[in-house]
């Protein structure tokens, strides 16, 4: 019976060991290789350039922009297109019967990329109604996001047009649902049309109405009215403001009359803090106890005077 000749186990390598090995030989395969392959290095390059173009344009890292683009064939029905912003449905409905399908003619799919091409955006923002507009178009989802900023209304002409803190007369799509403080009192006020603007003097009517309207800056009596003081050639004469209880206030502060716009930011900011000055020290006049069924203040200058 022959004899088992018993094996003698293998000396496990440490892992330093295994790598130092594996570095000796591939420097002496590149030591070997490399000399024989550095005449074709430049072809070896340019295919491989070649290979990974070729998989971005596969995975669409890289996308055609014209009609003829997969992404770009998704019809989008006048339905699907999402439009936010609005303050009201009235609105919206407003948005896709008015100009979607009135202006602009979309009454059935339309191709996405071609829809993004129309002016829609401009024409939204042009108009006396929103002040801003956005379009996005999701060709993934299939989808088109129509953003609009409505104009937000502050005071009202007496022809019924709207005005917002800019002085911007535009015509409300969805009629407020309080009544808006009406300002008035110079020539020519009814002849504004949506989309002009009132002159910049007269604009200090509507930096007092923001100040005083519910959750202003100044705890003031609600408005109903503003208007240039009686026998006023101009804004800096006074303006008169009639409270909703009855009461008459006629006011002027430094600077009411300035163009805020092209006026620089010092200058703004003074004459927003002299008119917040004189509403807070009118209003805790208004609030004295003893002056209850009084009808007149006049706060022309700092001496407040108070008259039947």
């Amino acid at each position: 019976m022959a004899k088992r000749t018993k094996k003698t186990p293998r000396k496990k390598e440490s892992v330093w060991a295994q790598a130092w090995a594996f570095c000796v030989a591939a420097w002496t395969f590149c030591a070997k290789t490399l000399p024989r392959v550095l005449p074709f290095l430049p072809i070896i390059v340019v295919l491989a350039a070649a290979l990974y173009l070729f998989h971005l344009t596969k995975t669409e890292y890289l996308t055609k922009t014209d009609s003829q683009s997969p992404a770009t064939e998704f019809l989008v029905a006048p339905g699907d297109i999402v439009i936010t912003g609005c303050d009201s449905p009235a609105t919206e409905q407003f948005v896709r019967e008015i100009y979607l399908a009135g202006i602009f003619g979309l009454t059935k799919p339309v191709n996405g990329y071609e829809l993004m091409q129309q002016p829609i955006v401009e024409q939204l923002r042009q108009s006396p109604y929103f002040s801003d507009a956005k379009m996005t178009y999701y060709p993934k989802q299939g989808k088109v996001e129509l953003h609009v900023q409505e104009r937000k209304p502050i005071a009202s002409l007496p022809g019924g047009l709207y005005v917002n803190i800019s002085g911007v007369c535009f015509r409300p799509v969805v009629r407020a649902s309080t009544p808006l403080p009406i300002i008035s009192g110079w020539d020519g006020i009814g002849n504004y049309d949506p989309g002009s603007r009132l002159p910049a003097g007269y604009r200090c009517m509507l930096r007092l109405i923001d100040a005083t309207k519910v959750g202003g800056t100044v705890p003031f009596p609600a408005i109903a009215a503003v208007s240039l003081r009686p026998g006023a050639y101009d804004v800096e004469d006074g303006v008169e403001v009639r409270l909703e209880d009855g009461r008459e206030v006629i006011l002027a502060w430094k600077g009411m009359g300035m163009d805020t716009d092209a006026t620089p930011e010092e200058a703004r900011r003074a004459e927003r803090e002299a008119m917040l000055a004189r509403l807070n020290k009118v209003a805790k006049t208004l609030a004295m106890p003893d002056l209850v069924g009084k009808r007149h203040i006049n706060a022309l200058t700092d001496y407040i005077t108070v008259s039947e």
